[in-house]
């Protein structure tokens, strides 16, 4: 909505909405997208993304550049980064004229984008066997999970208008649905 759009115009450097702490980027052979917002267009962003534990150091450079579409009178900075196998976890820093963003306990691995109305909201909580699946889910750290709002947007939107959870993991209490919970124990699958 336009509200929105004003919001951003508005906005200082940041990170779009979608990208946190604990979140999972799609693994190799893709390239995932790291992409944000300033309110200066032309001026240098850089990136540094460090794998945990720290054997390797990656570095990007980038200027903000004018938003097209739904970002149009925007600001917008992306990196594309290389390849990463599933599993590898890193640590991201963001930095751009003195400010600086930074991202933690980021793993590469399967994104699965799951849609749905009743059964996309039913958490682990309200299954057969609920206590047993809560009890261990600590044996699955790798399963990510982030829950946009349900809202109605009647023109495209370039960032998230608002989360219902941001990224969470198992161990971290978040109200999993029940069909990505059980269907991603295989240790390369995450959500």
């Amino acid at each position: 909505d336009d509200q929105h759009v004003e919001n951003l115009k508005a906005t200082t450097f940041a990170f779009n909405k979608v990208f946190q702490d604990h979140m999972v980027l799609q693994k190799a052979p893709q390239r995932a997208n790291i992409f944000g917002f300033s309110p200066n267009v032309g001026q240098k962003v850089t990136l540094e993304l460090v794998t945990v534990p720290a054997t390797r150091t990656s570095s990007y450079e980038t200027t903000v550049q004018p938003g097209q579409g739904p970002a149009a009178g925007i600001g917008v900075w992306n990196f594309v980064l290389d390849p990463f196998a599933a599993g590898v976890t890193v640590n991201i820093k963001v930095d751009s004229a003195g400010s600086t963003l930074t991202i933690n306990d980021v793993i590469f691995g399967d994104v699965w984008i799951c849609s749905g109305q009743s059964n996309m909201q039913m958490t682990v909580s309200m299954i057969l066997g609920a206590a047993d699946e809560i009890a261990n889910a600590y044996k699955y750290p790798n399963i990510r999970l982030m829950t946009i709002d349900l809202i109605d947007a009647p023109t495209p939107q370039y960032d998230l208008i608002k989360l219902e959870e941001n990224w969470s993991k198992p161990a971290n209490g978040p109200k999993f649905t029940s069909s990505e919970s059980i269907a991603n124990k295989d240790p390369d699958a995450y959500v």
